[in-house]
């Protein structure tokens, strides 16, 4: 090869290896994210029913950080909704656990982290496989995913089918309380299953709260939360 011959195939080398090295970027950055299906706006109070299936649907997110470390889903749909004051939001679904297994994650962001060769999405609160609470959520952008049970398969499309679910979105209720003072004791009589809430004014600082001395029979299991 002539010298002349060497300069004019160097550059194409050095471009082609360049390219290669864009569309590899390229393509571990598309298969990071989770992508929404459908946008459901900025949601009220009430309850939206929600429809579709995970059949033929991207396997973005392997795994859920709620969720068993063992596990895989496959196959996801992908819900975004808007919420503009605090509220407490669950799920209720018709998911048979069986053949069609889509189980639900509500996440903070569309995305994920690889972790042991796997995409794993941050999900909020617990994974919800039939019905069941998210918990209270502040005002903000979220993402509900439907993603099928692929069980020990990563690669697995999963138990993909239809699902019918409604998601609500409730205000908050605050219920009747007990005033308190901290600093000394209260006695009440407490019957089995029975909650009271107290309310009280803490300035800072370490503070302390027990149940010692409760004489609830037969099991004197209280509980503070």
């Amino acid at each position: 090869m002539t010298p002349s011959a060497s300069r004019s195939h160097l550059p194409s080398t050095v471009r082609i290896a360049g390219l290669c090295a864009v569309f590899w970027l390229l393509s571990i950055t598309a298969r990071a994210a989770l992508v929404v299906n459908t946008n459901l706006g900025t949601l009220g109070f009430g309850s939206l029913s929600l429809l579709g299936t995970t059949v033929g649907g991207p396997n973005n997110a392997n795994r859920y950080t709620n969720s068993g470390a063992s596990l895989f889903w496959g196959s996801e749909y992908v819900y975004q909704f808007t919420i503009s004051t605090r509220a407490a939001v669950s799920l209720t679904s018709t998911d048979p656990n069986g053949a069609i297994d889509n189980d639900f994650f509500l996440l903070g962001s569309l995305a994920t982290t690889l972790s042991g060769g796997v995409n794993t999405a941050t999900a909020l609160g617990s994974l919800v496989e039939v019905s069941g609470d998210f918990g209270v959520l502040d005002p903000g952008t979220y993402y509900l995913v439907v993603d099928a049970y692929a069980a020990t398969n990563s690669a697995a499309a999963g138990n993909t089918g239809a699902f019918n679910a409604a998601l609500t979105i409730a205000p908050i209720v605050i219920p009747p309380f007990i005033s308190a003072i901290p600093g000394g004791s209260i006695t009440v009589t407490l019957g089995a299953q029975q909650i009271l809430w107290y309310q009280f004014n803490h300035a800072g600082g370490a503070l302390t709260l027990d149940t010692i001395g409760s004489t609830l029979g037969p099991d004197n299991d209280t509980e503070l939360f």
